[in-house]
C-alpha cells in the first residue's frame, strides 16, 4: 500500500507564486471538471483510485494546494489527511441516466465541482476534488475538478491519467515559469490579448449571459464525413493538409455566425522555455474573425508561422454594440480530446462515458469541447444558445449522438 504522511505532524507549507493570469483573470473561472460513469464496484474502485491518488500527491503535491493571495500553498510531503480533503465517496443519486443539463446543474448546486478562485482563497479549501459517487444497480461515477487558477487542460489530463491505478506515475515541474505571459502575447497577438482582457469585453460577455439560455448536445465525429471534409478543405484552400481541429473549429464558429472566435492553444512546445512537463496555465486563447476562422485552409495557413496575425478585421467595442452597430457574438472551441488518452481505467470495471462538465447557468458564449467519450473514440460537446441541433448536423462531420437519454434531440 502507499504511504502518505501522518496527519499528526504537519508537513512543511511550500509557497509558490502564480503566474500573473492565474492571479488575475483566472479567479474568476470556474474548475475545469469532468465525470466518468462506470458499472462495477464502486467500493473496490474507490481504494484503488484513492491509493493511486496517494502516489501522484507524492510526486505532484501541488495538487493539495490552497489558495492565499497570488500564491498557492501546499504540504510538502501530503498527509492522510490531506488526501482525505481531496478524496472521498458516498451516495448518490447521480447516474447516467436523465438530461446531462441537469446532472451539470446538480454537481454544482451539490459542490462537486472546485469553485472559482476567489470562493478558494476565502474559505482556503483544496484546489483540487476527486469524488465517487455510488449509484444504484452497480453503477457508479468519478467526478474529478482541479481549479483552472492552478492547471489547465492538458495539466488537468495528465493527472486524471495517472490516476489509473498501476498508472506511471510523474513529477510535473510546478514552478511557474514566468516569462510565459510576455512571450506567449508577442506570438498569439498582443493587440487581440489586450482587447479579450477589456472591461468593455467582459460586459458584452456578461450582458450576453444575461439575455440566452443555454442548449446542449454531444456527438461522436464520423470518420467517413471527417476525411472527406479534410480532403476537400485542403484542396480547396490550396494547402497541403488541415487538421481535424482546423475544420470542427473553422464549421462551429461559422454556424454560430461568430464576430470573434476564440480557439484554445496548448502553447507547450511552441513558446520558449515551456516544455511538455510543466504544470500550469500554459496555454493561450486565440482571439479570432472571419478572416482566419472562415475556412480550415484560412485557420491553418494562420497557424503556420509566428507571430499568429489571428484577425484580420477591426475588432468590435462595447459602445458600438451597445448602439447596435457591431455585433457581440461570441463562440470559443478548446480541444481536450488530444491529450485525454485512455481516460482513468478500473480493473474489472466498464466505462460507460466520459464527459467535460459545464455549468449550464453560466455559459457566457457558444462553446465546443472535443473530447474523449471512451478510448479510441473523438466526440464535441456543444453548449449554445442561438444555434440548434439541426444546424450543428448540418455544419459539422457528426455521427451518432454520444448518448440519446443525457442528450435527448429537441425535436
Amino acid at each position: 500500500m502507499a504511504k502518505v504522511a501522518s496527519g499528526d505532524m504537519a508537513s512543511k507549507q511550500v509557497t509558490l507564486a502564480l503566474l500573473k493570469d492565474e492571479a488575475g483573470g483566472l479567479m474568476m473561472e470556474l474548475g475545469i471538471a469532468t465525470v466518468s460513469f462506470y458499472k462495477g464496484d464502486s467500493k473496490r474502485a474507490f481504494e484503488a483510485i484513492r491509493e493511486q491518488l496517494v502516489k501522484v500527491a507524492a510526486l505532484n503535491p501541488w495538487i493539495c494546494a490552497h489558495l492565499e493571495g497570488a500564491n498557492m500553498k501546499f504540504p510538502e510531503k501530503p498527509s492522510a489527511g490531506d488526501i482525505e480533503k481531496i478524496c472521498t465517496s458516498r451516495k448518490s443519486p447521480l447516474t447516467s441516466k436523465g438530461s446531462f443539463t441537469t446532472i451539470c446543474r446538480e454537481m454544482y448546486k451539490e459542490k462537486l465541482v472546485v469553485p472559482d478562485g476567489y470562493t478558494l482563497a476565502k474559505t482556503k479549501a483544496s484546489c483540487t476534488s476527486l469524488k465517487i459517487l455510488e449509484g444504484e444497480a452497480n453503477e457508479f461515477a468519478v467526478v474529478f475538478s482541479i481549479s483552472h487558477v492552478i492547471a489547465d487542460g492538458r495539466t488537468y489530463y495528465d493527472i486524471l491519467k495517472m490516476l489509473t491505478p498501476g498508472a506511471e506515475v510523474v513529477a510535473l515541474a510546478s514552478t511557474r515559469v514566468v516569462s510565459f505571459r510576455d512571450n506567449m502575447r508577442k506570438m498569439c497577438g498582443e493587440k487581440e490579448l489586450v482587447w479579450a482582457d477589456s472591461a468593455g469585453v467582459m460586459a458584452m460577455y456578461t450582458f450576453g449571459m444575461m439575455c440566452k439560455s443555454t442548449k446542449c448536445s454531444a456527438f461522436y465525429l464520423d470518420d467517413a464525413k471527417l476525411a472527406e471534409a479534410k480532403a476537400g478543405a485542403a484542396r480547396e484552400g490550396n494547402v497541403p493538409y488541415v487538421s481535424t481541429n482546423d475544420v470542427i473549429t473553422s464549421r462551429f464558429m461559422k454556424v454560430c455566425n461568430s464576430r470573434i472566435g476564440m480557439m484554445g492553444l496548448d502553447c507547450r512546445g511552441r513558446v520558449p522555455g515551456i516544455g511538455q512537463e510543466v504544470a500550469g496555465n500554459y496555454v493561450s486563447a486565440l482571439t479570432l474573425d472571419e478572416t482566419t476562422y472562415g475556412t480550415p485552409a484560412s485557420l491553418r495557413k494562420m497557424l503556420s508561422a509566428t507571430p499568429y496575425k489571428p484577425t484580420g478585421m477591426p475588432l468590435p467595442g462595447f459602445c458600438r454594440w451597445l448602439v447596435g452597430k457591431d455585433s457581440a457574438s461570441f463562440s470559443m472551441v478548446t480541444n481536450w480530446s488530444s491529450f485525454a488518452g485512455n481516460l482513468i481505467e478500473l480493473s474489472d470495471c466498464e466505462l460507460q462515458v466520459h464527459l467535460p462538465v459545464n455549468n449550464p447557468d453560466y455559459n457566457v458564449f457558444d462553446l465546443m469541447i472535443p473530447f474523449t467519450p471512451a478510448p479510441g473514440k473523438v466526440g464535441v460537446i456543444c453548449w449554445t444558445t442561438a444555434v440548434d441541433e439541426d444546424a450543428l448536423k448540418s455544419a459539422l462531420p457528426l455521427g451518432d449522438s454520444i448518448s440519446s437519454e443525457l442528450f435527448p434531440s429537441s425535436k
